[in-house]
Order: C-alpha cells, then structure tokens, then sequence
C-alpha cells in the first residue's frame, strides 16, 4: 500500500522540508507558506485500497498559529472520485497532537492503486504560516472496528474542491516521506 513520495503543490508560493521537529524519529514533514494560493496541498499518489474496506489514517500535527487543514482520500485523477474521506476538518494547534480518523473504502468494486492522501492548506493558510505533519500511518482494520475520529470533523466540501484541481505534476515539489502501512 505505499504509494509514491509525498509532494507539495501550490499555486502560490511556499516550500516543503524535512525537519527535525519530529514527535518521534528525526524527521518530519514542514510546508511553509510565502504567499497562498487556492490550491495548497501536501500529498501522496500512488495509494493501493481495497473497495468497501475499512481504514485507520492516524498522524501527528501541529501549525504555527493552530490553523486547520482538511483531509481527503481519493482517487489521484480527474474525476477526483471521493475514496472515504472528503473534507474532514482538522483542528490544529501550535503544538503536536496525535489525530485518528476511520473510514470506509467506497466508490469502487475492485481494488484501486491510484488513491491520493491529501493535507488541503487552502483557505487556511496565510503567508508565514507553517504546518509540521509526522507519523502518518494508514492501515487496514477489522470489519467490526467503529468508526471514531479525534479532533477531526466531517464536512461537505462546499466549493466542490474535492482534488484541488490539477496539481501540475510537472511543478510539484517531491520528497520522500512513506506513508507507513500496516
């Protein structure tokens, strides 16, 4: 199930890096913003799923001054099909929490290996803003898990922003930072 490097996309201006402000280990995720756009995104592409099989997405994360992000899972090409998770809000604070969110495959019959886990900056993001995001761990669970989420809420994707548009491939940034898969 892991999927390609994680990649940084925007259409304003901002950086991906690796830093040591990690809860465990010595690495972890940073995307700062210089200038935002509407399509501000931290991904991975390449993300085999089972259809109508249930997900743990756990992660820790923090921003510099507690702005949230959304959360989506979903196919990596147009048309975007929603996979489990579309919009889910996550609440952030200045300071590192460890968030859980569980879902259910959908949309699809058979198994898929083009999904994309995506951490949506826009519009919450504003120049000068930084997010730090480690441990990012996705895995199967049992059939009889119940569905439970930390600081993290669903929502309707009013604007329909669902794949953040084209990501301009060409353009993004990439890092490599597995999704660990258990």
């Amino acid at each position: 199930m892991v999927g390609s490097p994680w990649r940084f996309y925007s259409n304003g201006r901002g950086t991906f890096l690796v830093t040591a402000d990690a809860v465990d280990g010595a690495a972890a995720a940073l995307v700062e913003m210089d200038a935002v756009g509407g399509n501000v995104q931290l991904y991975q592409s390449g993300l085999t799923l089972e259809p109508h099989t249930h997900y743990q997405l756990r992660f820790d994360a923090k921003s510099s001054r507690g702005q949230d992000m959304r959360l989506y899972v979903h196919k990596h090409g147009a048309p975007y099909t929603n996979y489990g998770v579309r919009g889910a809000v996550v609440d952030l604070t200045s300071a590192y929490q460890s968030f859980v969110w569980e879902f259910t495959t959908g949309r699809f019959d058979t198994p898929v290996d083009d999904g994309r886990l995506r951490f949506w900056f826009a519009p919450y993001a504003r120049a000068g803003d930084s997010y730090t995001i480690d441990n990012v761990v996705l895995r199967k669970v049992g059939a009889t898990a119940t569905s439970a989420a930390s600081n993290v809420t669903l929502v309707d994707d009013e604007a329909d922003l669902l794949a953040g548009g084209d990501v301009g491939e060409e353009n993004a940034v990439e890092i490599f930072l597995p999704v660990v898969t258990r």
